[in-house]
Parts: structure tokens; sequence; C-alpha cells
């Protein structure tokens, strides 16, 4: 049998969609370092409702105490050509 490593994959879909929910994990990292290091944020929760949900604990915002929630959605775009849209200029005499 052949090394599953070097096999070409007849489908490689799942690396680019992994490429483009990589920034939601780093938004998503952030925030649970966040909570570990003890910055009044109470939990994340993921790809409900939003892709990226914070709940922060913020006494000076809600009276008495509470949660507040950031939603956050994180979206990628295809790279585009860098200058793809300048075009030369023509000297005007």
């Amino acid at each position: 049998m052949a090394d599953p490593i070097e096999t070409v994959a007849p489908d490689d879909s799942g690396s680019v969609m992994l490429r483009r929910y990589e920034y939601q994990v780093h938004v998503a990292a952030q925030a649970v370092l966040e909570m570990l290091a003890d910055q009044r944020v109470d939990h994340v929760t993921c790809e409900h409702i939003e892709d990226v949900i914070v709940a922060r604990t913020d006494d000076r915002a809600i009276a008495g105490g509470g949660l507040l929630w950031d939603f956050h959605q994180v979206k990628t775009r295809d790279t585009p050509v860098p200058w793809a849209s300048l075009r030369p200029l023509t000297h005007v005499a």
C-alpha cells in the first residue's frame, strides 16, 4: 500500500474551506485567550446566530452588572489582483 501522505487527494476542497475559516478561528481564539487571562470575557460561542459571539462582563455599561454581547461576522473573499483597476494616465497637452 502507498503512503497516504504521498497520494494526491482527488478532492482538496477541505483545505480551501479551512483557509476561509482560519481568520474566524483567530478571532475566536483571541477572545478565548482573553477569557483565560481573566479579562472580563465570560464565554465565547462559535457558529450560533453569528460566526463568533463574545459575552463580556461590564459593570459600567449595565446597571448592576451583566453581560455585553459582541456579535462578530467574519467573512473572507478571494484575493484580488493587485493594481488591476489602475489604468495608465494619458498625457494632456
